[in-house]
């Protein structure tokens, strides 16, 4: 993989072109370097978005985030390495490692990010319609719009399954379990279900379907159709419903 940064020294800018290759011998990511030419000018943009420029840790840090997620949409997790990240984000690798450990704690910090943005998509169930009817009707739709657009950057999906890190998918069903048991307490108090004996197993069961059709949907790359969709609604309304 081969891709250009342009760093800042001492107020000029300057073009490299950096290649990512595999080291016969010890069989670790590396890059090599090659000078292209100085950048004539420094641009509003640039001064906005040199960490030096800018400065402060926390840009820098989030400069770090976003090149992995970007080198991530171009290649795989094996090939992505602390060197490369440090260069998409324009930081030497000496500080890739003043903010992270690893490219591990770098994907844990990213998890927690996805995880927010799935809590927050889970919270939407507590706003229960007035009736019973309309009830069936949002979680219907929530339940394709969950699907369709799943909490989190797509990249992370492919991430977390090729790096075996099953303590996010782990961690992410829990979240989703938690949250329909909770659902179905919350909707039964309304009156609009007789609260069911099998609470636990039908938050699994909800749980899963999001989980197979958004394994398909992101990692799959596969265009759910509207009957599949539609599929989904019906499971959604016949196991909370029923």
């Amino acid at each position: 993989m081969a891709y250009e940064v342009i760093k800042l020294i001492k107020g000029h800018r300057y073009r490299y072109r950096v290649e990512s290759y595999r080291d016969r011998e010890s069989g670790k990511i590396r890059n090599r370097w090659q000078y292209v030419g100085r950048v004539d000018g420094l641009t509003e943009e640039d001064k906005a978005g040199s960490p030096k420029i800018r400065g402060g840790a926390a840009q820098t840090r989030e400069r770090i985030v976003q090149a992995f997620l970007h080198l991530m949409q171009a290649t795989t997790w094996d090939k992505v390495g602390a060197s490369a990240i440090a260069a998409g984000a324009g930081v030497a690798l000496t500080t890739f490692y003043r903010h992270f450990r690893n490219r591990n704690e770098l994907l844990r910090l990213c998890a927690e990010r996805a995880n927010e943005e799935l809590d927050a998509k889970l919270s939407e169930l507590t706003a229960i319609a007035a009736s019973a009817d309309l009830e069936r009707e949002r979680v219907r739709n929530w339940a394709i719009d969950v699907i369709s657009h799943p909490p989190g950057p797509a990249t992370l999906f492919r991430v977390w399954a090729e790096g075996g890190y099953e303590w996010v998918k782990d961690e992410r069903h829990e979240m989703r379990v938690r949250a329909f048991c909770s659902y179905f307490k919350a909707i039964a108090e309304r009156g609009y279900i007789s609260l069911p004996a099998d609470v636990q197993r039908l938050a699994v069961a909800l749980s899963v379907i999001v989980q197979l059709f958004t394994r398909r949907s992101v990692l799959e790359d596969a265009l759910l159709s509207d009957d599949e969709f539609a599929a989904i609604a019906e499971s959604f309304d016949r196991l909370i419903f029923r």
